[in-house]
This record gives structure tokens, C-alpha cells and sequence, in this order.
């Protein structure tokens, strides 16, 4: 009988994205825990698969560690102190269904939900459910994730945000959630209770006034306001950079949509 192997991943490299792409083609699915490996500290000692043959895994090592990170395999009944095994790092679930978690809802496994919510009240123990909804349940829609422009960046976000909205409709239509999207930054979700924002959060700062992130020049450049309308944040402000002149996202409001009994429309917060 011959033996099983795993492939563990103990570092990411630089290129996240092209690393992502490159898993899910491998395996042949999508829904890796990305939010639970950007928790842990240090090495990441996590089973990405598991039932592999050696030459397999080995095939598989050599094609993710030619992009970065550090990727091993190593034989499963040798590992014993993995932070995360196979089942429990992918979400495994689709868009549309979630876990729950103490009467919360995230789109992760509930194992994997559990261990986030454990380190948050370790941290802050009267931590609102809904702040931890949101902190749990966001998704990054910027450069790291989208090879693209601002825009395919805010199109990407509208589109995962329009996904949870869907999901939890199917999924909790008898229940109050809030969709939140802060362009080419993230989108969460969280339910609606008595102490959650219903309109009023803290604004889009600009700690680099008369800069905006260009992603081709990959930094902060100076920029020249010019006329652009967005269809999903038409009173954001664009501009053109100086260096390059690519179209850049100076300043946008979030997004938020309540949905679910007595909700409708959303509020944009400047």
C-alpha cells in the first residue's frame, strides 16, 4: 500500500494574487482561507492537500515554489502539529451558503470561524457581534487581488458585494445584513443590530493629500483632477497621474446596502 502525501505551505510569496491563481488551477476549486492565513504569525504550517501521491506532490511543490513562498511535501501520517489541515483552510462552501457561528454568520467554515472569533475576544472580550462579522467576514478588492484599473478594481468589489447580497437573501431571508464596500479597498457584511452603523462611520481619510495610489508606478503620485463619472460611485473623484498619466481613484465615499425585512436602498457615506 502506498503512502499518502501532503503539500504544506509555510510562507507566501510577494506575488499573492499570481500565487492564488496558480493554487486554484492546480487543485481545480476556489474558497482558500485566505483571511485565516493572513492571521497567523510567523509560519504559516498549513496543509494546502492531502491523498497525494509522491510524485504528485512533489510536481505540485516545484510549480508553486517557482513563484515564491515556501511550499514542502511531506508525508501525512508525519504531521503532527499542523496549524491548519486541508479541511479545515478551505472554505469548501459556495457563495451562496455560510456558517454560523453564536448566532453570527460568515461566509468561512465554522471551525475556521471559531478560531478568529477565539483570537478577537482573547484580544477585546466585549467586542460587538457585528464588528467581528465585519472583521471576519472581509475581503480585500484592491491591486493585491485585481490585476487591473481602479475601476475593474471597484467592478470586482461590486461584484462579490452583489454575491453576499444574493447568498444571504437565499440563505437568511428572514434576517436584517449590512453590505459594505470601500472601493479598490474591501467588502464585508455584517447583521444589522441596535449598535451598528446605520449610515454614520468614520469617512475615507486622505493621509496623503495631493497623492493617490497609481498602480502602475506603484506608489503615490501627484495627480490632475480630471472629469470622470463612476456608475457604481458616481461622486468619486478621479484624476489623472502625473507621471504616467493613468486614471487613479483620489476619493470615494463607502458603500453601505441594508438588506432584509423593513430595509431597502443604500446610504453612501462621504
Amino acid at each position: 500500500m502506498s503512502s499518502e502525501w501532503s503539500v504544506v505551505l509555510y510562507s507566501l510569496p510577494e506575488d499573492i494574487a499570481e500565487f492564488r491563481a496558480r493554487v486554484y488551477a492546480i487543485f481545480g476549486k476556489e474558497g482558500l482561507d485566505w483571511y485565516g492565513l493572513g492571521m497567523i504569525e510567523g509560519e504559516l504550517n498549513t496543509e494546502l492537500w492531502r491523498g497525494l501521491s509522491v510524485d504528485d506532490a512533489q510536481r505540485i511543490v516545484q510549480d508553486l515554489n517557482s513563484i515564491g513562498g515556501v511550499v514542502k511535501a511531506e508525508l501525512t501520517s508525519d504531521l503532527t502539529d499542523l496549524l491548519n489541515t486541508a479541511e479545515e483552510i478551505w472554505a469548501d462552501i459556495p457563495e451562496s451558503e455560510f456558517s454560523e457561528v453564536d448566532g453570527m454568520v460568515f461566509l468561512e467554515r465554522s471551525a475556521s470561524a471559531r478560531k478568529h472569533i477565539d483570537q478577537i475576544r482573547e484580544r477585546t472580550p466585549n467586542e460587538a457581534s457585528w464588528r467581528i462579522e465585519s472583521f471576519i467576514n472581509h475581503e480585500h478588492v484592491d491591486h493585491i487581488v485585481v490585476a487591473g484599473s481602479d475601476e475593474e478594481c471597484i467592478e470586482y468589489g461590486e461584484k462579490r458585494a452583489a454575491e453576499y447580497t444574493a447568498g444571504l437573501q437565499t440563505a437568511y431571508p428572514e434576517r436584517s445584513f449590512t453590505i459594505w464596500h470601500v472601493p479598490c479597498d474591501v467588502v464585508s457584511f455584517w447583521q444589522t443590530t441596535i449598535d451598528s452603523p446605520k449610515g454614520d462611520c468614520i469617512p475615507v481619510k486622505d493621509d496623503r493629500a495631493g497623492k493617490a495610489w497609481c498602480d502602475t508606478c506603484k506608489g503615490f503620485e501627484e495627480y490632475e483632477i480630471i472629469d470622470h463619472k463612476n456608475r457604481y460611485f458616481p461622486n468619486a473623484t478621479w484624476g489623472k497621474c502625473i507621471v504616467c498619466g493613468r486614471l487613479v481613484l483620489v476619493h470615494a465615499c463607502e458603500k453601505m446596502v441594508h438588506i432584509g425585512p423593513g430595509t431597502s436602498d443604500h446610504i453612501e457615506v462621504n
